[in-house]
């Protein structure tokens, strides 16, 4: 099924205003039933919202990899909203433009957006040491590496060879399944700045295997 926002705002409009939409009555009662909540909030196909006016908000919102929308009117003003986006970055963008349509039409933020906004700062800072962390980590491993305190794993023993294998399967393992989970699975949702804090992770990931490449020396002890 494919649609854009000049089919969706007719078909808002046509749920508002049957009438003009040159709908006969049996369609306007399909519209009317489609409307009426069955399971709290939930409808026909749509959902139903008391705006903090009291007035309702009609409204369905969907989510896949790659794509966010949201539609939704107020059935009391003839106000409506259409949102279609094509990037994973548009759950955000989405929020932001619903949220700020919420505060035009009430004066008051949309529920939760203020909790969504001190959530993408913890994750911002968040993300923002794991990257400080992770190029203190790299320096410091540069340094012992001009040094010589460290070498390429070609010059180390079996040992330390079979080491550096374990490491390397475990950490693929780890970015292997973050990769599954995140944008196969989508389990973790990435919206709220979280993507920023996955990418961090990422980024460490591949430090940790390009130092593990580059093994410390043993130091020998000396015999007395």
């Amino acid at each position: 099924m494919k649609t854009n926002v000049k089919d969706l705002m007719s078909l808002m409009m046509a749920e508002m205003k049957p009438y003009k939409a040159g709908m006969v009555l049996q369609n306007m009662l399909l519209i009317k039933e489609r409307q009426k909540p069955v399971l709290d909030e939930n409808g026909l196909g749509v959902f139903v919202r008391k705006l903090p006016d009291q007035r309702r908000l009609i409204y369905h919102s969907g989510d896949n990899r790659g794509f966010h929308s949201f539609y939704g009117y107020i059935p009391e003003s003839g106000d409506g909203l259409v949102i279609l986006t094509n990037s994973d970055n548009g759950i955000d963008l989405r929020q932001d433009i619903y949220s700020a349509w919420i505060k035009f039409q009430t004066g008051e933020d949309a529920p939760g957006y203020l909790a969504l906004k001190q959530k993408r700062e913890i994750n911002r800072y968040l993300a923002a040491v794991l990257y400080l962390l992770l190029g203190c980590y790299i320096a410091v491993a540069v340094i012992r590496l001009i040094r010589g305190r460290r070498g390429f794993i070609s010059k180390h023993a079996q040992k330390v060879k079979w080491i550096f294998a374990l490491k390397a399967v475990l950490i693929g393992g780890v970015g292997i399944s973050l990769i599954y989970y995140t944008y196969f699975l989508s389990n973790l949702n990435l919206a709220a700045g979280l993507k920023q804090v996955v990418m961090a992770v990422f980024l460490w990931l591949i430090g940790l295997l390009l130092v593990a490449i580059f093994p410390k020396y043993r130091k020998r002890k000396q015999s007395i």
